[in-house]
């Protein structure tokens, strides 16, 4: 071997030696060195935390997630260790409670979750239940504008602002009668007068405001198209629907009713409801329906009946797997996947199906719901 390898070799090899050296040497990039300078910010009185007067039943909640890496669900550009995401929270949370600033615009730049970023980091109006224990904590601990504590989930640190509300849900019961303007939204099911309108919607808004169900007054009596889903339209944004429409839903509280609204297509009856949407597995059991002898279903009526009982005790044995029995035992395109639906607002299903999913606390299995040709059973699981 010449001198001048033995020279290249031995340099190689200090290089080798030095490199990992410069690697744990070199310093970490700041966790806050893409961030605004807090310097001449101040902070906004408004925005600290102050817990309502009345707790509210829900809340409309967005927030700006610092994730680290191995936290739940980080993408994996995330390299910050949780000290580190601790830190840049801390420093957004400065950011966030100072004057003039825009929190959904420092969402949308710096929040590492990428399901709420561009849309203002908006997780919709939350109710109990719906968010990890300690970011339910802080969320139901703030008045409107109100920027929370950093708070710590298995997803990393969050900062949250309880904000406006953008998204309202009603139902509406309509009441018309012989020569009030017709529109496409309604049909006169029961031929009567002005005045015979105006009795009947009177009536209406008595019994619900004592023990009567929207839904079950909507069904018998309303002339709106969507009387069959108790009047409940799907969740809309602000500035999607007539504007009378909006400014009465919005001048409601959660669950209020209003007094008679009377226009020129009759009298109207609205009830604000809480935004939701839930997600749910399910297993549906189908059964041969009269008529139908080569259909690919067999069973008759009792026999899936008997079937739902039997997969409902397994479905309710400690450590049972829901999703494996939707894949086992249901029917429908939802097997595939376990039996899980995308989210959805009330108003979306038939009501039987409304009424036990949305009554379930997450986590819980509902009774057995018959459907069309089916039985079904329920899981929410969010």
């Amino acid at each position: 071997m010449c001198i001048y390898d033995f020279t290249v070799s031995m340099k190689a090899l200090a290089l080798l030696l030095v490199l990992p050296l410069l690697a744990v040497c070199s310093p970490r990039p700041s966790p806050v060195g893409d961030l605004p300078s807090l310097d001449g910010l101040a902070p906004d009185p408004q925005r600290m935390p102050r817990a309502p007067r009345e707790p509210p039943g829900q809340v409309p909640v967005r927030h700006i997630l610092c994730a680290y890496r191995g936290a739940k669900n980080a993408l994996k550009k995330i390299k910050l260790t949780r000290n580190e995401a601790r830190v840049r929270a801390e420093h957004i949370l400065r950011l966030a409670r100072a004057k003039g600033q825009d929190f959904a615009r420092l969402t949308k730049k710096f929040s590492d979750d990428a399901n709420t970023s561009l849309d203002g980091g908006d997780l919709g109006v939350v109710g109990h239940g719906q968010l990890h224990p300690d970011l339910e904590r802080a969320a139901f601990g703030l008045g409107p504008g109100q920027v929370s504590p950093v708070t710590e989930s298995p997803r990393g640190f969050h900062i949250l602002q309880r904000h406006s509300p953008t998204e309202f849900q009603a139902a509406e019961i309509a009441i018309t009668y012989g020569g009030a303007r017709e529109s496409k939204r309604y049909q006169l099911r029961t031929p009567r007068t002005q005045e015979e309108a105006r009795t009947l919607a009177e009536q209406i808004r008595r019994r619900v405001l004592g023990d009567s169900s929207f839904y079950a007054e909507a069904n018998a009596h309303s002339d709106l198209f969507n009387h069959s889903v108790g009047g409940v339209y799907p969740i809309f944004k602000k500035g999607t629907n007539p504007p009378q429409l909006e400014e009465i839903v919005s001048g409601l509280k959660t669950s209020e009713v209003s007094k008679i609204i009377e226009t020129e297509t009759g009298f109207h009856i609205v009830k604000r409801l809480p935004v939701q949407r839930i997600q749910i597995r399910q297993i549906l059991i189908e059964y041969r329906q009269p008529g139908q002898e080569a259909a690919t279903v067999k069973r008759s009526r009792e026999e899936t009946r008997r079937r739902a009982r039997q997969v409902r005790s397994l479905a309710l044995e400690p450590d049972s797997d829901f999703a494996a029995l939707a894949a086992e035992y249901s029917n429908g395109p939802a097997a595939n996947r376990g039996g899980k639906n995308e989210p959805f607002g009330r108003g979306q299903r038939i009501h039987v199906f409304d009424q036990a999913a949305f009554s379930l606390e997450i986590g819980g299995i509902s009774e057995i719901v018959e459907a069309e040709a089916g039985f079904i059973i329920i899981k929410r699981i969010r």
